[in-house]
């Protein structure tokens, strides 16, 4: 949830930035040439390593966006540092 809030902050930042400073918003929006990119990126990366590591790649990076902490985690944490906190 975090890296999705930093995200969507970053590119309000640099819009509202780039608006405060009388640029045109629509010069920023460029579909041909994130096609262009991003193609070339990724038939790159296809030709570059073998069906399997793009597999591989492709399940981590849908679990780049879970979470690997549980609720028993959080609360353990929360313990140590009520014992932390009251032995100082």
């Amino acid at each position: 949830m975090a890296k999705i809030i930093g995200i969507i902050v970053v590119i309000a930042s640099v819009l509202g930035g780039y608006v405060l400073s009388h640029g045109k918003i629509m010069a920023l929006f460029q579909p041909y040439e994130v096609l262009i990119i991003g193609g070339a990126a990724l038939g790159a990366f296809l030709q570059a390593n073998p069906g399997y590591m793009f597999m591989h790649v492709f399940k981590k990076s849908l679990k780049m966006f879970g979470t690997r902490f549980t609720h028993a985690y959080y609360l353990e944490v929360l313990g140590l540092v009520y014992e932390i906190l009251n032995k100082s």
